[in-house]
């Protein structure tokens, strides 16, 4: 029986071109009652993944998790035909990229069964330049984990994406960069100098960068990176 979708639920990723496509390839699945989540990663040769790049973690990918809680018990025919979704889905989705089955747990804890699958989708056919520049993905590393900590009209109003050498504020839908460059620009400041911080959320290093606006993007040009002291002065080597 095909179910509605309203009685599951697939968790989008907006930064993930293919979404559309895997939901496409895991219908099946989700019709029989999987939830869906999809998220961009970056990858190691060997299969780790972080959620940001680096010169370690430089190959584009998604990860890929389905999870179902069945009412009924886990029998030999349930198995074989949750494994027989998972092969035909693999094969399409092997045209996306390398897979990886990462985890497949199929279990049983009375009174129902438990499946948990999760699968790497590594796309080495998009691997990204990489910047050569002393502190650039720190860089990238603390402006993302402070537009998550943070909920105010700048950070609410982009997401963040990576280009080499620099750091690009993409607006969300129906927003005017150009309006909030100012804003924008004071949001950084705060961020990144440390005459704007308390010594409780001081950074160890003082970041510097050319601040552009193109095509309703603002790009943040990264420059260098210098090491301070507790009195906020750069460190001389």
């Amino acid at each position: 029986m095909i179910k509605n979708y309203k009685e599951f639920s697939i968790n989008e990723s907006g930064e993930v071109e293919e979404h559309d496509d895997i939901v496409d390839i895991f219908t099946d699945m989700i019709d029989d009652g999987f939830n869906l989540d999809v998220e961009r990663a970056f990858f190691r040769e060997d299969g780790f993944l972080r959620e940001n790049e680096n010169t370690e973690f430089k190959i584009p990918g998604i990860k890929i998790v389905l999870r179902k809680d069945d009412q009924s018990k886990l029998t030999e025919d349930l198995t074989l035909s949750v494994i027989g979704y998972i092969g035909e889905s693999i094969d399409r989705l092997s045209d996306l990229g390398e897979v990886i089955i990462k985890e497949l747990n199929l279990s049983y804890n009375p009174p129902k069964s438990n499946f948990r699958i999760q699968i790497y989708l590594l796309q080495k056919h998009k691997e990204v330049e990489l910047s050569d520049k002393d502190g650039f993905y720190d860089f990238i590393a603390t402006l993302r984990n402070k537009f998550n900590r943070l909920s105010n009209k700048v950070t609410n109003s982009f997401t963040i994406e990576s280009g080499k050498d620099e750091v690009i504020l993409v607006p969300k839908e129906g927003i005017d960069s150009k309006q909030l460059l100012s804003a924008t620009k004071s949001q950084l400041k705060k961020f990144f100098d440390p005459w704007h911080m308390g010594w409780r959320n001081r950074l160890p290093y003082e970041y510097t960068y050319d601040v552009k606006l193109d095509d309703n993007k603002i790009h943040l040009i990264y420059k260098e990176r210098f090491q301070i002291d507790r009195h906020n002065r750069r460190i001389e080597e």
